[in-house]
């Protein structure tokens, strides 16, 4: 990568950054949504506020909420500590961190791909509205982007020099840090970067090292956040927030109210029935604290009684997830939210149909074959387990990147043709 390149890949870094700083400073004093947008924003502040009025008073408090969420009030709570009890504060870490995991995904898709399509990779994730609108709030997006997009480029295996023990250790640490975010999605980027590295090793002309360092992190990697978990939030944080190990079961037993049998979760009926009083919950919660009802839930109806009624449901909610609302598709409602995504999500489906070309074109690099895995993987999961437009629109922020540098090779590649022509 020449000089010019790494510097338009720092300008558009630092372009994200004072876009997200932007809209951190605008949303701080004018939310240009409605109130429940900001939900988990306003949950964590608050109880990062109450955990530093514990502190102050010497006394302890006892949390009873999942270790992400624990995680995030803390790490808010330490930052309030420092500067004191300012949610810009929160939103400006967030900004900062999301900028360098765009910086990070840029340099990736340069050596990936080309510098070109590093730079345009960047340029789209940066100038991504919904990317700048979550990341520049006290959500754990920017804090996944800049942890996610940092491992990629740390454990994806070099193809032309081994790659330093010293930064393979920094990608392991950066998975690990993931995990206290969102740790189903540090299993599966552990999980796409080691077939990666495993497609390295048996292809000839690469890094066998460098490739073995990196299978040998990635699986480390949830050993090593399990250690990490352990140590830190079982033995630091035990006496402020409560016991780590969940009470029940990892696999609880979920009851049909309908009829007598109990569905294992891991069974057509078992997520039918989890998707359901997940759904009941959300509404719940939406009627009592906001009083408001939820218009956006995805296939509440929805049966799976067989494997097959999952393989069916998997690719129509796949699409919902990442697309809708689509204008024609999906009820607008006079709703700008709703018409501002829609336009969104029509840009997002053009980008998707480029990238697929491309891979189907490009064949399975082994370099390359981590951002198609994880794509696949995150997408194939949310299919079943987001029950929310409204959540489904964050949590693609993660995975949907992989494909960008896809659209942007193949976006480029037809432009060339058509100045050839």
């Amino acid at each position: 990568m020449s000089r010019t390149e790494l510097r338009s890949l720092l300008l558009i870094a630092a372009a994200a950054f004072a876009l997200r700083a932007g809209a951190a400073v605008l949303t701080e004093f004018k939310p240009i949504f409605p109130t429940y947008y900001y939900t988990d924003a306003v949950f964590v502040d608050q109880h990062a506020r109450e955990t530093v009025d514990a502190w102050a008073a010497g006394t302890w408090l006892n949390r009873s909420y999942s270790p992400p969420q624990r995680a995030h009030i803390l790490l808010t709570a330490l930052l309030y500590r420092a500067v004191g009890p300012r949610p810009i504060a929160a939103k400006l870490m967030n900004a900062a961190a999301a900028s360098l995991g765009i910086l990070a995904f840029g340099l990736l898709a340069a050596r990936l791909f080309s510098p070109t399509v590093g730079v345009a990779t960047a340029a789209l994730l940066g100038l991504w509205p919904s990317h700048i609108f979550y990341t520049a709030q006290n959500f754990k997006e920017g804090l996944v982007c800049g942890a996610l997009m940092s491992a990629f480029l740390l454990l994806t295996p070099e193809t032309k020099e081994p790659r330093a023990r010293a930064l393979t250790a920094a990608g392991l640490a950066l998975l690990a840090l993931l995990g206290f975010f969102r740790s189903h999605v540090m299993l599966v980027a552990a999980a796409a970067l080691a077939a990666g590295a495993c497609a390295a090793l048996l292809r000839r002309g690469s890094s066998r090292r460098a490739a073995a360092l990196t299978l040998a992190a990635c699986l480390a990697a949830p050993i090593a956040y399990k250690i990490a978990m352990r140590a830190f939030l079982g033995g630091l944080l035990t006496p402020m927030v409560g016991s780590v190990e969940s009470k029940t079961s990892l696999i609880p037993v979920i009851v049909d109210p309908a009829t007598p049998e109990t569905y294992s979760p891991l069974s057509p009926r078992g997520i039918t029935q989890y998707r359901r009083s997940s759904q009941h919950y959300d509404r719940e919660y939406a009627r009592v604290q906001a009083a408001r009802e939820i218009g956006t839930q995805i296939f509440p109806d929805e049966n799976l009684n067989s494997w097959f009624d999952v393989a069916r449901f998997i690719p129509k909610s796949a699409f919902y997830v990442l697309f809708m609302p689509l204008p024609g598709l999906y009820p607008m409602n006079g709703k700008p939210g709703r018409m501002l995504a829609a336009a969104e999500n029509l840009v997002l489906l053009s980008l998707v149909v480029l990238a697929l070309a491309a891979a189907a074109r490009g064949g399975l690099v082994p370099a390359r074959l981590p951002l198609l895995l994880f794509f696949a993987a995150m997408a194939g999961g949310s299919s079943l387990l987001e029950f929310d437009l409204g959540g489904a629109g964050r949590h693609k922020l993660m995975y949907l990147p992989m494909l960008f540098p896809f659209a942007a090779e193949e976006a480029l590649r037809l432009l060339g043709r058509w100045r050839k022509a």
